[in-house]
């Protein structure tokens, strides 16, 4: 598996999610999106929203 990048734009981060089927559905201080699945079950991005900042960090 690919690693995430380093300091991937906001933007860049959001759309590739969006390009997942993922909508956001609250946008403040951070951003959180979910996923309608074909059972109409939703499924959310992991544990914790993402941080509503300019370039998201990737883990060492």
């Amino acid at each position: 598996m690919a690693k995430f990048p380093k300091d991937a734009s906001r933007t860049r981060v959001v759309a590739a999610l969006e390009a997942l089927g993922f909508q956001i559905v609250r946008e403040r201080e951070h951003i959180a999106m979910v996923r309608e699945n074909a059972d109409g079950a939703t499924t959310p991005v992991g544990q914790a929203p993402l941080a509503y900042w300019p370039a998201c960090r990737g883990s060492a």
